[in-house]
């Protein structure tokens, strides 16, 4: 645990500046209610110095602000942007999140470990080592949206969080939360 501590950092993420730059019509409030406590991801003390999305506070300008190691801030700016998340110690969907970090969609955590794999560059040992520490060192939950029907299951959701005791075609889901894959 204290091991973890040493490698990590959270990341508060707020979108506001860029969304206000964006809109000037009557739902500039609403936006950046949404975006003021965006997400708190994890990601490594090393990273953090050369790239702009990967770190305790996003120190990017605007969107195609990247730091020093610009592909592997593509993958964190990636990851920032997942639509769906669970805030910490919210529920959602049903599940209760009792981390202090967000849960992230699974399918945005996939996105993120394979963006890192498939840097090539220079920047590989960068990607790697942030790929490593979170990964399989942090470990972070993520959640699994499952769209079959599941027998004892008679709780199903769509994106707007409306409540379904069938699963109609295999339109509704289900969500459970699950560690993300390690890294190796």
């Amino acid at each position: 645990m204290a091991l973890q501590r040493n490698f990590v950092h959270f990341l508060i993420l707020s979108l506001s500046v860029s969304v206000i730059t964006v809109s000037s019509n009557g739902i500039i409030d609403s936006v950046i209610h949404r975006f003021k406590y965006r997400k708190e991801l994890v990601f490594p003390d090393a990273v953090v110095s050369v790239t702009k999305w990967c770190g305790k506070v996003s120190r990017a300008k605007d969107f195609q602000d990247l730091g020093k190691a610009p592909e592997t801030d593509r993958c964190c700016r990636q990851l920032v942007q997942c639509e769906d998340v669970i805030a910490p110690l919210t529920y959602k969907y049903g599940v209760y999140n009792d981390k202090k970090y967000f849960a992230i969609d699974c399918n945005c955590t996939q996105k993120f470990r394979a963006c890192l794999r498939n840097i090539k560059s220079l920047e590989k040992g960068i990607s790697y080592k942030l790929g490593n520490e979170y990964f399989h060192q942090f470990r972070p939950d993520c959640f699994l949206k499952t769209y079959k029907m599941v027998p004892g299951i008679h709780v199903y959701y769509d994106k707007s969080e409306n409540r379904y005791t069938t699963n109609e075609g295999g339109k509704y889901f289900m969500v459970r939360l699950t560690k993300v894959e390690k890294w190796m």
